[in-house]
């Protein structure tokens, strides 16, 4: 039984109250030990259930670069980082959820390599990539697998002089290469900081410092 048809069930059999028969549920589940952590916990309605804050977020920035406009874009990452940062309660199951439905990939692959030149968006997606890894194994990882790790140090060589894409873009390679998840205690961070060192990130950070 999902948690949906448990909420459903306590309303259509068991006559609650909407509201009601969600803590019902809550309590049962959490009562057989289930973790509800990646689990919507509203009512669905006759209009079907809010979507997800995340998914909104992928959505809208599917449509940007959809439609190419760079503005529209920026405007969605930061959107995308609000949901990210660890100021919104939840956040740790909203970078899963972005993760899940292809968000970092999506940062790398339609956003990080096809606006390379320019250092505003630069700066706005590798904001949102040190968004997603920071305290996320499953991010980290992700990165890495979409092949990151060339891009960043092209893209530090390229935007050396450019203050504010520089930073964000360190903050990046440090999110990458920290062991920080504390659901993971032997997490990759070495590996990819060895991945890094291969693909020349520390020579192109000694030519940033010149």
């Amino acid at each position: 039984e999902t948690f949906d048809e448990a909420v459903q069930e306590n309303i259509d059999v068991f006559e609650m109250e909407p509201d009601e028969a969600l803590q019902q549920a809550i309590s049962e589940f959490e009562s057989q030990g289930v973790s509800l952590d990646s689990i919507i916990k509203d009512v669905p309605g006759e209009e079907g259930r809010a979507e997800h804050p995340v998914l909104s977020a992928v959505r809208d920035l599917e449509a940007a670069v959809a439609g190419t406009n760079e503005d529209a874009i920026a405007e969605a990452l930061s959107g995308l980082d609000s949901q990210l940062g660890p100021v919104v309660l939840g956040h740790e199951q909203n970078k899963e959820f972005f993760n899940v439905n292809g968000g970092v990939q999506m940062l790398v692959k339609e956003l990080l390599l096809p606006h390379k030149n320019d250092a505003a968006l630069v700066q706005s997606i590798t904001t949102a990539c040190a968004a997603a890894a920071t305290k996320h194994e499953g991010n980290k990882m992700a990165l890495m697998t979409a092949d990151v790790a060339e891009p960043l140090v092209e893209l530090v060589r390229l935007h050396m002089r450019q203050p504010a894409a520089l930073k964000a873009l360190c903050a990046t390679l440090k999110a990458i290469t920290t062991p920080d998840d504390p659901n993971e205690p032997t997490g990759g961070a070495f590996n990819f900081g060895r991945e890094l060192a291969k693909a020349g990130a520390w020579q192109a950070l000694v030519e940033a410092l010149k």
